[in-house]
C-alpha cells in the first residue's frame, strides 16, 4: 500500500477541521447552557437568603413573644402595686385615676 503526501494532507485538514468544528459545537453548547446555569445559581443565592431571613424573622418572633410576655408581667406588677395604694393611700384620687387610666388604654373600646 502506497501512501502519498496528498493522503496524509487530506487525512491531517480533515481531522483539523473535525477538531475545530468539535470546538464549536462545544461553545455553542456552553453558551446554550449558561443561562440555566446562571438561574439555577440564582435560585441557590436566594433560597440561602430566604432561609436566613427566615431564621431571623423566627428570632424576632421568639423575642417579640418573650418582650410581650415580660410586658404582660409588668402590667400585672403595676396593677397590684396599684391597686394596694389605692386601697390603703390614696387620699386624693391620683392613683385609681392612673389605675383607670392604664385600663382603659389597654382594654380600647371600638
Amino acid at each position: 500500500m502506497y501512501v502519498d503526501s496528498e493522503l496524509i494532507l487530506s487525512a491531517c485538514i480533515g481531522f483539523s477541521s473535525i477538531c475545530v468544528a468539535g470546538g464549536w459545537l462545544i461553545k455553542i453548547i456552553r453558551g446554550i447552557r449558561k443561562p440555566g446555569e446562571d438561574i439555577k445559581s440564582n435560585i441557590k443565592t436566594n433560597k440561602t437568603t430566604i432561609d436566613q431571613h427566615a431564621d431571623k424573622f423566627k428570632n424576632i418572633d421568639e423575642t417579640l413573644d418573650y418582650l410581650v410576655n415580660a410586658n404582660n408581667l409588668v402590667i400585672r406588677s403595676l396593677f397590684t402595686v396599684l391597686g394596694e395604694l389605692s386601697a390603703n393611700n390614696d387620699v386624693n384620687g391620683h392613683i385609681a385615676k392612673a389605675q383607670n387610666e392604664i385600663q382603659e388604654f389597654l382594654t380600647p373600646v371600638k
